[in-house]
């Protein structure tokens, strides 16, 4: 059973490896998709993947508007420093990637402990 765990973790490394030379992902999502891909195993890999994948298009695609259409917003929305940040982010054509990750490696926990 543990080692279903090492080899899930060890395939996700080795694609997620390869994402990074290409220069798809950064090496700190790399790094943390190995260890919730270790976290998860095969049993609710697929559940994070798909969570993780929907999130990733809502991330990039609020980005895209962002980078296109921020200017309409109202102003003050972007004082607030993630707001300042995630523009900045879309400006450069940045997408902190590693939140879809998080987000959905919480959202996939409460199914694991038996809650979902």
């Amino acid at each position: 059973m543990i080692m279903a765990h090492f080899v899930v973790a060890a395939v996700v490394f080795a694609l997620a490896t390869a994402f990074f030379v290409a220069k798809w992902v950064g090496g700190g999502d790399v790094k943390l998709l190995t260890a919730v891909a270790l976290w998860m195993g095969p049993e609710h890999g697929a559940l994070f993947t798909l969570l993780m994948a929907v999130l990733g298009a809502v991330l990039a695609t609020a980005l895209i508007l962002i980078k296109y259409y921020g200017e309409l917003v109202a102003q003050s929305v972007w004082d607030f420093p993630f707001f300042k940040r995630l523009a900045e982010l879309a400006h450069a054509g940045e997408c902190p990637y590693g939140v879809a990750i998080g987000i959905a490696a919480l959202l996939t926990s409460p199914t694991m402990l038996g809650a979902g």
